[in-house]
């Protein structure tokens, strides 16, 4: 606590401390930068491999986890985003 007594306290130090009684669910966390990265170099090399674009296969995971981006996807999907871009056969769904 900032009191007149202790001036010398820096700014960075004299915000008060916050409490916060909400739980973060582990399924609404984020992908971490390690996991999103790992989704973007698979994607490209899907891509890649099926001669398509890696915009193509983004957007096919995107709406197939019903994200609005990649980096949307919650962390518990990660394991399965994995399996799908493994699994995914883009000319099967051409025809």
């Amino acid at each position: 606590m900032v009191t007149k007594n202790n001036a010398g306290m820096p700014a960075s130090m004299a915000l008060p401390m916050t409490v916060t009684t909400r739980v973060r669910s582990p399924g609404l966390e984020p992908l971490n930068s390690y996991e999103l990265q790992a989704i973007e170099n698979l994607c490209a090399w899907v891509a890649k491999e099926q001669d398509a674009a890696p915009e193509t296969v983004r957007s096919m995971t995107e709406a197939s986890f019903g994200a609005h981006e990649v980096g949307a996807v919650p962390r518990k999907d990660y394991d399965e985003v994995i399996r799908f871009l493994l699994d995914l056969r883009l000319d099967e769904m051409r025809n």
